[in-house]
């Protein structure tokens, strides 16, 4: 397992003495400790992330995460101040995520808005990349065994922006999230969404019968009946990591009626299928599709009364019997994709009550 994420404590790193005050003035010295130990890590591995604490404890003389009046009382705005200069230090040395380890009122904020609204995203220092010597991991290897650890690079110079460039204030943001995508190690630690066949599902279309039929409006794709390409299909999708599958029915129209009974009949053509699929793959995660208009002999996706007006109340009922009936069966997910209002959450009452 590759670690490309260390956190820099200043504690553990043990600022001298020497430097603390009351007040930490050491915190967001550019050349301190810290600001110094992120270069150094940068210049030897480009892509690592850093962590950063951002608190005065490290710094402060009486060892306090915030500066203390003579009458023992916390000075919380100007503590939240210094932190906020020493997240800009932090963050202008190259470091990837700063974090607020103190205890003061409003410093998250502080921190991310006053701190880097100075600093925006196009202000940060990027790490050098271009005429950089680094020595080899043996050579680096030795002279930290051998007490000579290389000194820290210098900080280099801001890039220049092109000539026209406007000369604009930056702007007053509290999320800036391309902080989180400025390369590819830090895109691939604070990726929120990461596709793969897993989480793909496999579409079915199924009928009553035993042979499969080609779906006209859909070309290459079929209608499987329960013999032949049903199952050759889902090990298809299996093997190249496809495991979750969703069933849409097409009903004879003799099974059709105008309330759609046939929906919740638990030895209907889905329950079977589902059952089917089951017996063969038991791991096989099957999502199916709740609603009406399968087995309405109008096409409608809820019962209609004589004047047009849709029943809503009505069909829900049915809805929830039918995902109940899906459940029994062996389904893992139902997913209605019909327009009623509330059934959702009715939806979710029902199988509950039925111990699903």
């Amino acid at each position: 397992m590759k670690v490309r994420r260390i956190p820099l404590l200043g504690r553990c790193l043990d600022a001298t003495d020497a430097l603390k005050t009351p007040t930490g003035d050491e915190a967001y010295d550019g050349d301190g400790l810290v600001p110094r130990s992120i270069r150094l890590l940068k210049d030897k591995y480009l892509d690592l992330i850093i962590y950063t604490y951002v608190a005065l404890d490290p710094y402060s003389s009486d060892g306090h995460d915030g500066i203390v009046r003579e009458d023992g009382v916390i000075m919380d705005d100007e503590t939240v101040h210094q932190l906020c200069k020493q997240a800009v230090a932090q963050a202008r040395a190259g470091a990837d995520v700063v974090r607020p380890n103190d205890m003061m009122d409003g410093r998250c904020a502080d921190v991310l808005e006053t701190g880097f609204k100075a600093f925006s995203s196009s202000k940060r220092r990027q790490p050098p990349c271009l005429f950089t010597v680094r020595a080899s991991d043996s050579n680096f290897k030795a002279a930290v065994v051998a007490g000579k650890v290389p000194e820290a690079p210098p900080v280099p110079p801001t890039p220049a922006s092109p000539p026209g460039t406007p000369v604009v204030p930056s702007l007053l943001i509290q999320r800036c999230p391309r902080r989180n995508r400025r390369s590819p190690a830090l895109r691939l630690a604070f990726q929120g969404t990461t596709l793969s066949p897993a989480n793909f599902v496999h579409p079915l279309f199924i009928h009553e019968g035993e042979e499969d039929t080609p779906v006209g409006a859909i070309p290459g794709c079929y209608r499987f009946g329960w013999r032949h390409g049903l199952l050759e299909d889902v090990a298809k999708a299996r093997d190249v990591g496809v495991n979750s599958v969703v069933l849409f029915p097409k009903i004879p129209d003799a099974l059709k009626t105008l309330t759609g009974d046939e929906a919740y009949d638990g030895d209907g053509l889905v329950p079977r299928f589902i059952r089917l699929l089951k017996d063969k793959y038991l791991d096989l995660i099957i999502y199916t599709d709740v609603a009406l208009d399968p087995y309405s002999s109008d096409g409608h996706d809820g019962i209609v009364r004589e004047d047009g007006v849709i029943m809503d109340d009505e069909t829900v009922h049915h809805l929830c019997k039918q995902a109940v009936a899906q459940a029994r069966a062996g389904a893992d997910v139902v997913s209605p994709s019909d327009m009623m209002d509330a059934r959702v959450g009715a939806m979710r009452v029902t199988p509950d009550a039925g111990g699903f």
